[in-house]
């Protein structure tokens, strides 16, 4: 299978960038029309473009979606209704790949007992109240839908690959954007950001591009195209750092050492963490230390200086209250803001999908969701050490930089990029032959460098 030709995957990358910049700004000029209206406007522009592209774009779309905001419209960082528009958007594109059918089918068999175990605690233990129904419902359809689709759209090795350069672009002109803007007008106490959007969904967003264009620069053996996706990683990590996100510097980190410990040991890929990691770490160096961001960062290790931390705390204790009280069911999904305070915001919650499952649904509810995740992790470690493939290496470093800021923020719901990747990566580990096609298309340019090189 040839591999697509990069002028095509920087066009439709730049298409996708176009829109959401477009759309966003229907969106201001529409805000008058209501929140709904400026909500479906940009949905219905989004969606319609990616699905006429390919599943790596819808793909990439979702990754993005929430990023691009403003106005209030999307004050909601889950951001529903543009999410369920790509998430229309992979149904579409999952159904064109006649050979991802089964994939999809053997992956939501694995999700069905969870689905199951969720609607019994949305429905019997929490009550069946419209704060655990609308729950039930997003985590669904938001979460666990899109990983299904996954698996249809990434049994294709072309889109995984496509996929990795999309998001290693998209995430590079965001990060070039949020540099220049840090560097020119400094660091506010509360990080950059583009239009004022949730930093835990920009920042998540950064760090997938980050690990992204490191992953897809081991597959290409072309060096001007590896240069130039090294320099988008260090954009796009640089401005991960810039957000504020703690939780997403965290997944950085952790994608990023995996990503290192199960690529290929070659010349050619030792350098490029220390690269990106060095360029990153200079630059936070002489710009990070007098800012307030450096304090944010500081109130890790120095908890009461920081009052989100003091609030975290108390959420923790919430949780282990509500999972020692029923820790065979829990409270019932979507039940935490009641069990914390009857006067807390709707979308208050845990910060830890750990203790979010125990705290809502218990131990029953905990294996039943946690299980298929430990199950595909453990597979795809496997397959790395039984031999080094880079593609499969990169979207595991994905998976593994989600599962790591899932511990620090985001429940159920805006952890779906978890369930993502998860998904993404069934159909490499049950099929040995998915993961050889895409280790085979991308060591064919490598071996015909080299004959020129010796002729």
């Amino acid at each position: 299978m040839n591999s697509p030709r990069p002028g095509t995957l920087i066009a439709i990358a730049i298409a996708l960038v176009s829109v959401l910049v477009v759309g966003g700004g229907l969106a201001a000029a529409l805000t008058v029309a209501g929140p709904l209206s400026v909500s479906l406007a940009l949905a219905a522009i989004v969606s319609f473009i990616v699905t006429l592209a390919s599943g790596a774009a819808a793909a990439t779309g979702f990754v993005f979606v929430g990023v691009f905001k403003t106005s209030d419209a999307f004050r909601d960082p889950n951001s529903p209704i543009p999410t369920g528009a790509l998430v229309f958007s992979l149904l579409v594109c999952a159904l064109r790949n006649r050979n991802g059918d089964r994939y999809a089918l053997g992956w939501a068999g694995a999700w069905l007992p969870a689905t199951v175990v969720l609607t019994f605690s949305a429905l019997f233990i929490a009550g069946g109240d419209a704060a655990s129904t609308a729950k039930l419902g997003r985590v669904v359809i938001l979460s666990i839908l899109p990983g299904v689709f996954a698996a249809a759209i990434f049994a294709d090795a072309r889109q995984r690959r496509l996929f990795l350069r999309a998001v290693a672009v998209v995430g590079g002109v965001i990060g070039a954007l949020l540099v220049s803007r840090g560097l020119t007008d400094g660091l506010s106490a509360v990080g950059l950001t583009l239009f004022s959007e949730n930093r835990i969904v920009l920042g998540r967003a950064l760090e997938v591009g980050c690990i992204a264009a490191l992953a897809a620069s081991n597959l290409t053996a072309r060096r001007g195209i590896r240069w130039a996706l090294v320099a988008m990683a260090a954009l796009s990590g640089l401005a991960t750092f810039f957000s504020a996100s703690r939780g997403a510097v965290l997944a950085l980190a952790v994608g990023v050492a995996v990503l290192f410990a199960f690529s290929l040991r070659t010349r050619r890929e030792r350098w490029l963490v220390p690269l990106v990691a060095a360029v990153v770490g200079v630059v936070l160096f002489l710009t990070v230390p007098d800012s307030d961001l450096a304090d944010r960062y500081l109130s890790l290790v120095t908890p009461g200086a920081d009052v989100t931390i003091v609030q975290r705390s108390l959420l923790v204790s919430a949780s282990i209250g509500t999972f020692v009280a029923a820790p065979l069911v829990g409270g019932g999904l979507g039940s935490f803001v009641y069990a914390f305070t009857p006067s807390a915001l709707p979308a208050t919650y845990a910060h830890n999908i750990l203790l979010e499952l125990l705290g809502e649904t218990g131990l029953l509810g905990s294996v039943a969701v946690l299980a298929p995740l430990v199950v595909i992790a453990w597979m795809a470690v496997r397959q790395l050490l039984r031999g080094p493939d880079p593609e499969l290496a990169g979207f595991l470093a994905l998976f593994a930089s989600m599962f790591a800021a899932a511990q620090l923020s985001g429940d159920l719901q805006i952890n779906r990029h978890l369930f993502f990747f998860a998904g993404a990566l069934w159909p490499m580990v049950v099929s040995p032959s998915a993961v050889r096609a895409g280790a085979t298309a991308v060591r064919r340019p490598t071996l015909a460098l080299d004959a020129r090189r010796f002729t």
